[in-house]
Formats: structure tokens, sequence, C-alpha cells
């Protein structure tokens, strides 16, 4: 029998990545509760708001990060690459001393190891997005990468990757805010039922995703210039009439873009 506490968590139902990404058919997510065990997990690190602390943690794991760069942060150059990005190093904020922080940085230009507790080689890529409308038009993007080399991941790669890690998030508000609803609980009270409940929801995001995917290839376009809460409102008008999704024109179709 399951203590309600844990009951609780199964309760609290919530979505692990990944999930069908905006509009490109793929099935992964997979339920689960926000338990004592996940409680007590270390956050991932995925993007967070930066801090010289937060990164070092991750860093420490072992992982590749691949973080944007707050505005005010100062990223001094220390070996500009063949591929136009360029080597930095972040210093621990605590480290104030102008002398000491010449020392690290001439230290990372002359590609000496570098204190983790004091300092961390990043490598910066910087770009913005030409054809970008509306909030954020013009507006130059700043990403921090563990991954020095060029040659393990290109600058175009590096960007893309980040792109695609926002259209997971797309994934996510289109399943939990606009599907489900902000804020609704789940209906069920037993954890199998949640799970049930959880899957319906997965599986409806999904079809709806599929068919995002096919209308874009039949007017040959991208599935992301599709709107997913007009196909969703569609999708609702018609569901209620029938079991399959309707035959539409290509016309139909424009309209949800």
């Amino acid at each position: 029998m399951q203590n309600a506490e844990t009951v609780l968590g199964v309760l609290r139902g919530s979505l692990e990545s990944p999930v069908p990404r905006n509009g490109h058919a793929g099935f992964g997510g997979r339920p689960h509760g926000k338990g004592p065990a996940e409680r007590q997990a270390p956050r991932r690190a995925v993007d967070p708001t930066y801090s010289f602390g937060a990164w070092a943690a991750a860093a420490d794991s072992g992982a590749a990060l691949l973080w944007r760069a707050p505005t005010q942060l100062g990223l001094p150059v220390a070996q500009v690459l063949p591929d136009g990005t360029y080597l930095s190093v972040l210093i621990n904020p605590k480290i104030r001393a102008a002398a000491r922080r010449e020392r690290i940085m001439a230290a990372a230009t002359d590609g000496q190891d570098l204190d983790p507790q004091e300092a961390h080689l990043v490598r910066v890529v910087e770009y913005d997005v030409p054809d970008r409308t509306g909030n954020g038009t013009g507006e130059l993007i700043v990403l921090l990468s563990t991954i020095t080399d060029p040659h393990d991941a290109s600058a175009a790669e590096l960007a893309d990757s980040y792109h695609q890690r926002w259209e997971q998030e797309s994934a996510n508000d289109q399943l939990k805010t606009h599907l489900r609803g902000p804020g609704k609980v789940l209906r069920s009270r037993l954890p199998d039922l949640v799970h049930q409940e959880i899957w319906a929801w997965l599986i409806v995001h999904y079809a709806i995703a599929v068919l995002i995917s096919r209308a874009a290839e039949a007017a040959d376009i991208d599935p992301d210039r599709i709107s997913f809460t007009r196909t969703l409102r569609l999708v609702r008008r018609t569901a209620t009439g029938t079991a399959d999704f309707p035959e539409l024109p290509l016309e139909s179709w424009r309209l949800l873009q």
C-alpha cells in the first residue's frame, strides 16, 4: 500500500520530457509524480537562471552545457575560434581583486587548467534571428557552452540545439496550459487512474501534433507555422460530432497559420 505522501505526489502528475515538439510528431513522454525521492533529487541543469554556482555544479556533473547568458554578464575574449565563436572565462564573482582576475584570464589565454572554484572556461556563441518579428526583433542571443572545440559542435549546431530546446518548452506549454488548462487538477484519485488520465492527455496531444504535421506537409510549410491553439479550437469544435479528424481542404489549413 502506497503511503499518503506518495499518492499525493502521483496526484500532482506532471510530464517528464521529451514530449512531441511543436507540431513535430514524436511520442516520448513519461508520466511521473513528484514523490519524496524526486524532491530529494538534484535539480536538472537545463538552461536555468545563470549563476556561477549553478554553472559550476552543472559542469561538475560532466554534462555538456548550453545555457543562455544573462545580458549583464561580462564575457572577456580569451581566444577567437575559427568559426567566429570565442572562448571566455566565467570568474567567481567573489573574486573582486583586479590583479587576481587578470591572472586567471592570462592562464586561460595560455591554455592552462583553471581552478573550478575560481573560474570556468566557456565557449561563447553570439547570433541573432534575422526574420524574427515582434518582441525580440534584433535581439542578440548569447549562449555559453562547455563544448569548447568547434569540431565537436559547430556554432550553427549549438544555436539550432538551443532553438529546439525552446520548441520542447512550447510543447510543454501546449500540453499543460492550452490542452489541459492552467492550474487544472487531475480528476482521478487513484495512482493507476492518474497514470491513465495522463496518458490520455499525451495521446490527445500527440494526435494534434500528427494532425499539424500532416497539414504542414500537405501545404509544404514548416509545422511551426501552424498555430497549435487554432488547431486545438478546430478539433474541439469537430470532436463532438465525429470520432475522426475531418478531411479538410488545403485552404482550411492555411487559415490555421
